[in-house]
Formats: structure tokens, sequence, C-alpha cells
């Protein structure tokens, strides 16, 4: 820890501390502001405690004699209704069929073969390069299924699609 963030714990603490431990000597009096300048609050005494408490009682008498609300119906909210014109109800609309989802193109190129029993074929993309046989599954998405002189099927596997691309010409 840097000395001055330790310094300012150090202080903080022991402030924290000497206030913790004062005694509170003076009772907290209420005080009214008027025009400025603080004044001390009148002494409560009997009479204004008595007036007090028949404005208290007056003011529950009115309240409870209070006129009561008209209960809530669509006439009363009408005034606080919408201005706006109704949105006319949705039109039907017809239902269009929705192709099934569709395998992406297979994104690597075929670029060789290896004229050999095992029929290996080589894929190339921008950043690795693979020697494949049938029944590797490549990316974990595609599955190679036939080499043939210059085709080769594919499976793409989410979708169990089937797919074929033709060897790239030199």
């Amino acid at each position: 820890m840097r000395p001055p963030m330790l310094i300012g714990l150090v202080v903080a603490l022991a402030l924290t501390a000497w206030l913790a431990f004062q005694e509170d000597d003076a009772a907290v009096e209420p005080v009214s502001r008027g025009k400025g300048q603080s004044q001390r609050a009148p002494a409560s005494t009997p009479e204004t405690d008595s007036a007090q408490s028949q404005m208290l009682v007056q003011s529950v008498a009115q309240w409870q004699a209070r006129s009561a609300l008209p209960p809530l119906t669509i006439d009363t909210l009408r005034p606080w209704a919408s201005q706006q014109a109704p949105t006319p109800p949705p039109q039907a609309v017809e239902s269009v069929a929705i192709a099934p989802p569709m395998a992406p193109p297979f994104p690597h190129a075929w670029v060789g073969r290896f004229n050999d029993s095992a029929q290996r074929a080589v894929l190339a993309s921008a950043d690795s390069t693979w020697v494949v046989s049938v029944g590797d599954v490549i990316e974990g998405q595609w599955r190679v299924d036939q080499i043939q002189e210059r085709q080769m099927s594919l499976t793409y596997l989410p979708l169990q699609q089937r797919q074929s691309i033709a060897m790239k010409a030199p």
C-alpha cells in the first residue's frame, strides 16, 4: 500500500475512534427559523396543547365529512381516455411457407487427391489444410461420404444434408 494512502487511512480511523468515544453533553433542542435568524421554539403549555388538539379534531371531522368520490366506470374515465382513433384490428396475414433450413456451402476448397487405394483428398482453407479420407469428420460439422475422380460427397451433420463438391481445376 502506498504511504500517502496508508497515512490517510490511519487519520480517518483515528478521527472515527475519537468521535465514537465523545460524550453527548447537550441535548438537541428544536429550532424554528424565521427571517434568516434562528430562534428558539416557544415552550409548549397546556393551553397551546389543547388548542392544537382541538384543531386536529376539527380537521379529522372535516375529512370524515367530505363527499365520496363517484365510483370508477367507463363514463367517468372517458374524459381521461386517449384522443387518438382506435387502431384497426390486425388484418389476416397469409401464411407463408417457411423454407426448411439449408446447409451452408462447404467452406473449404478441394485442391487435390492422392492416387492410392485409400482414396484420400486434400482440402484447403485460408488458415488450414487437411488430408481426409472417407468417414473423416471436418471441424465437427462435415463428414466425408465418398471421394471420386473429380467429385466428393459430404454430409452437413447438424442438418443431415448431403452436398457434392467438385475438385478445383489447376
